[in-house]
């Protein structure tokens, strides 16, 4: 549910988010963390739009990337503002479009080789 570019709630390190647990879809977002009396009244006044809320929030804190999810390389980004992601069980940053291919890659060999000793 990120919002490449765009800071959210969903991509707030203090956003608590709950799922659809049947499958596993985001449904809405909570504020779990510390804000002023005054931000929270104007958060109501926006009926807790994930989008207009976090661009008004004091204490709105973006969820990092430390390191590539691939090669472990630093990377220390907000969440929201990168665009490369491998694709696996979820979404996993990544540096490169090398380490993309090679965490899909591996992802794939993984799911063959529990195909294969299903049978």
């Amino acid at each position: 549910m990120t919002l490449i570019g765009k800071p959210t709630c969903w991509t707030c390190d203090d956003g608590h988010q709950f799922e659809d647990r049947s499958v596993g879809i985001p449904l809405h977002v909570e504020c779990d963390g510390e804000i002023s009396d005054e931000c929270y009244a104007k958060m109501e006044e926006l009926n807790w739009d994930e989008e207009k809320c976090a661009e008004i929030c004091d204490g709105y804190k973006p969820r990092m990337i430390l390191k590539c999810n691939c090669c472990k390389k630093d990377m220390n980004v907000p969440e929201f503002a990168w665009g490369l992601w491998a694709s696996t069980w979820d979404f996993e940053p990544v540096c490169s479009l090398e380490c993309k291919k090679e965490l899909e890659k591996q992802f794939k060999e993984e799911m063959e080789w529990e195909n294969d000793t299903r049978t």
